[in-house]
């Protein structure tokens, strides 16, 4: 496998970490993903780019992403 499939792969991985992660945190800990990015002190865009790269957008009615 080439570098590149590799480290394509390893960012899938850690994509699809984060999805599990921030909906866990969503589910046990916050009202909504604006609560959460602001006790990590990261930007909404930042999240919803990178899960949506993998096809999961944030739905507020359910507050998680699917």
């Amino acid at each position: 496998r080439s570098t590149l499939m590799r480290s394509s792969a390893a960012s899938d991985v850690y994509k699809r970490q984060l999805l599990s992660f921030v909906n866990t945190m969503l589910r046990d800990k916050y009202k909504n993903l604006g609560e959460l990015c602001e006790d990590y002190n990261i930007e909404i865009s930042e999240i919803t780019e990178k899960l949506k790269s993998l096809g999961y957008e944030y739905s507020e009615a359910y507050n998680r992403f699917k």
